[in-house]
């Protein structure tokens, strides 16, 4: 049981990536808790913690909608840990305000309970990301 109850939270995981690159928010949010946290890192153009879907999508995923075109958060592998999943991605996008691109390898470590991700949190390489945005 626990076996097919972690498949199903990589599964979650996974839909949540295939959702966000159609652009369809609702069913990238689908796999959320209503309490939902998501921690940027701190050193991170636009980093923090943010709670709940309606302030991760109006705060997060909108400023990164204004500041970055052609955004891919690509994952490469899942790390199947339970009630703990790990997706090691590649992110890539260009900056509005300078133009450069950038491309890094970073992790989405996301923790589940009753089946939804309770906490996100995300690890990137924030020099690159910030030098990028011409900070």
């Amino acid at each position: 049981m626990a076996n097919s109850h972690a498949r199903d939270n990589v599964e979650t995981a996974a839909n949540l990536y295939e959702s966000f690159a159609e652009g369809d928010l609702d069913a990238a949010t689908a796999g959320w808790d209503a309490d939902v946290e998501l921690r940027e890192p701190e050193g991170i153009v636009g980093g923090g913690t943010f709670r709940g879907r309606d302030e991760i999508v109006e705060n997060l995923f909108a400023g990164l909608a204004n500041d970055w075109t052609n955004v891919s958060v690509v994952p490469e592998r899942f790390v199947d840990g339970g009630d703990t999943v790990v997706a090691l991605i590649t992110w890539s996008g260009t900056s509005s305000e300078t133009g450069t691109s950038v491309e890094f390898r970073g992790a989405h470590v996301f923790d589940f309970e009753d089946g939804k991700i309770v906490l996100w949190t995300s690890y990137a390489d924030t020099a690159l990301f910030n030098a990028a945005a011409g900070r």
